[in-house]
C-alpha cells in the first residue's frame, strides 16, 4: 500500500486546513516525515511524526499556508513517498467602484467628463466603462487605467442627440473582488436655429423691389427679436418641438403658425407675409 496525501486543492492564506496521511500499515515505533515547501520552493515546515506502539498508519496534520501560492505536501515513511499540492489565496476583500458624469446635461456638439474611482485606491486596474441608450442593453465604450490615486477620466462627445446612460466596472485581481458602479445619465440636447424674412404682402403681390418689413417683433419659445432693416430674423438655439410663432408690427394683422424643429441646423421660412390691419390701408 502507498502512501496516501488528502488535502483540499484550495485554500486561504492563514487559515487552517487538515491533512490526511495514509501511511502503509509496518511496524510500530516507524517515524513519519512530512514536509511543506512554500510557493518559492523553499522547504518551510519539517515534522517527524513517530508512529505509535499500535502501528496505526493514519495520521491527521494541521497545516496553515502562510503565503499565497501553491504548496508542496511531502510524506514519506520506510522509503515509500508521496506528494501532493495545495493552492493558498488571499482571501478576497469587498471594493466598490464609483461613476460621475459632468456636467449631466449638454448640447449636441458639446463633449462630457466621465471620471470616478476604485476603492480601495489601486493604481494600474483595469476599468470598463459602458454606454447604454435605452438603459438596458449595454455595448463597451472604453478601457482605461487607474491613476495611483485610483482614479479614471474620460472625454466623451456624443454623436447623436437624446438620453445616454453609463455605468464602469472592474473585475477584481487576488486580493479584492470585482465591482460595478451605479449607473448614471446624460441628456443631450439639440437645438436648431429659425431664420425667415418678413414681408409686406401687398407690396410683394406689386412686385415692389423691397416689400421687406424692418421693426416687426418676432416671438418663438420665450425669446423675441426684431426684424432687421432686410426683414430678415435668425433666431439660434431653440429646442427641437413644435413651437408657436407670432410676429406684430403696429401696422400689421398679428401673425401667427405653428413651427416644428426635427433637427439641428437652419430651419428657413423663407418669406412670411404680412397683412396691414384697416387703419394703415386708411392712413396709406
Amino acid at each position: 500500500m502507498a502512501i496516501k496525501i488528502n488535502v483540499p486543492s484550495r485554500v486561504f492564506v492563514g487559515e487552517g486546513v487538515f491533512v490526511d496521511i495514509q501511511a502503509p500499515p509496518g511496524d510500530p515505533l516507524r517515524t513519519l516525515i512530512v514536509e511543506y515547501y512554500s510557493p518559492r520552493g523553499m522547504r518551510d515546515i519539517r515534522r517527524l511524526i513517530s508512529i505509535d506502539a499500535s502501528g496505526r498508519p493514519y495520521k491527521q496534520e494541521r497545516f496553515v499556508p502562510t503565503l499565497p501560492g501553491v504548496w508542496k505536501i511531502r510524506a514519506s515513511i520506510d522509503g515509500e513517498v508521496a506528494e501532493a499540492t495545495c493552492e493558498a489565496a488571499i482571501p478576497k476583500s469587498p471594493s466598490s467602484i464609483t461613476l460621475l458624469v459632468s456636467p449631466p446635461r449638454i448640447a449636441f456638439g458639446d463633449e462630457v467628463i466621465l471620471s470616478g474611482s476604485v476603492h480601495p485606491i489601486r493604481g494600474g486596474l483595469d476599468v470598463t466603462l459602458y454606454v447604454s441608450r435605452d438603459f438596458s442593453s449595454w455595448k463597451e465604450l472604453i478601457r482605461l487605467k487607474t491613476n495611483p490615486m485610483g482614479r479614471f477620466s474620460y472625454r466623451f462627445r456624443p454623436q447623436e442627440w437624446g438620453n445616454y446612460y453609463f455605468k464602469a466596472s472592474w473585475e477584481g485581481d487576488q486580493y479584492y473582488f470585482g465591482s460595478e458602479s451605479h449607473p448614471v445619465g446624460l441628456v443631450v440636447e439639440a437645438f436648431g436655429n429659425l431664420s425667415g424674412r418678413v414681408v409686406d404682402s401687398d407690396l410683394a403681390k406689386m412686385g415692389h423691389p423691397r416689400p421687406f418689413i424692418p421693426g416687426a417683433e418676432v416671438l418663438i419659445a420665450g425669446r423675441s427679436q426684431i426684424t432687421h432693416g432686410d426683414g430678415t430674423f435668425f433666431i439660434p438655439n431653440l429646442p427641437l418641438k413644435r413651437h408657436k410663432l407670432i410676429i406684430r408690427h403696429p401696422y400689421y394683422k398679428e401673425y401667427e403658425e405653428e413651427v416644428e424643429l426635427t433637427s439641428p441646423g437652419v430651419k428657413d421660412l423663407g418669406y412670411v407675409f404680412l397683412e396691414r390691419t384697416q387703419a394703415a390701408l386708411i392712413g396709406r
